[in-house]
């Protein structure tokens, strides 16, 4: 995974959870960083692709996150 995008989950985490302990705020960026590295998630042109859209659908590094946290219901 690219440093832009966990950058990005981990600001996201902070603006959305402010009061989330770092142990758990390290471990839900794990977890995302686990699932994209999983040949779940591939950079496409100047974003990204998913899996269980079939490849299909294209994602900014915002809507990915957004995708990800309601797809896995992370929050």
């Amino acid at each position: 995974m690219n440093i832009e995008l966990k950058e990005e989950y981990s600001n996201y985490l902070y603006n959305k959870v402010g009061d989330i302990t770092k142990e758990n705020h390290n471990y839900m960026v794990d977890v995302f960083e686990n699932w994209v590295n999983d040949g779940n998630v591939e950079e496409w042109e100047d974003g990204y692709i998913e899996q269980t859209t079939q490849w299909n659908k294209k994602f900014t590094a915002k809507s990915l996150i957004n995708y990800y946290i309601k797809e896995y219901d992370v929050i």
